[in-house]
C-alpha cells in the first residue's frame, strides 16, 4: 500500500495550469535558447535526434528548431565505395 493521500491522487481544482504556450513568443524563444546551454552543439547529421522539446509538439518543433540550430555546427562523414587510383587514371587517359 502506498502513502499517497487522496488529495495528491486528486489534485485541488484551485490549482491553476501552466500552459506554456499562452507565454509570449519572445519568452518562448528565450527559454528554447537555454534548454541547450551546455549541451552539445556540434552534431553529427547521421544520427541526429532532435532535442525533447523539439519532439513534444509540431509547434514547438517548429519555433524552437531554427533556434536551437542558430549557433550549432553540424558535420556529414561521406564515404564512397568507389576506390580509383590515380596512376590507373593517367594510364587510361594516355593509354
Amino acid at each position: 500500500m502506498t502513502d499517497r493521500t487522496a488529495s495528491q491522487d486528486h489534485p485541488d481544482s484551485s490549482q491553476q495550469v501552466f500552459r506554456f504556450l499562452d507565454l509570449a513568443a519572445e519568452i518562448r524563444n528565450e527559454i528554447y535558447s537555454f534548454v541547450v546551454v551546455g549541451e552539445n552543439r556540434v552534431y553529427d547529421l547521421a544520427v541526429f535526434i532532435p532535442p525533447a522539446i523539439a519532439r513534444a509538439s509540431t509547434q514547438l518543433r517548429s519555433e524552437s528548431l531554427p533556434i536551437i540550430f542558430a549557433d550549432a555546427e553540424f558535420y556529414v562523414n561521406v564515404v564512397s565505395n568507389v576506390h580509383v587510383s590515380l596512376n590507373c587514371l593517367h594510364c587510361t587517359c594516355y593509354g
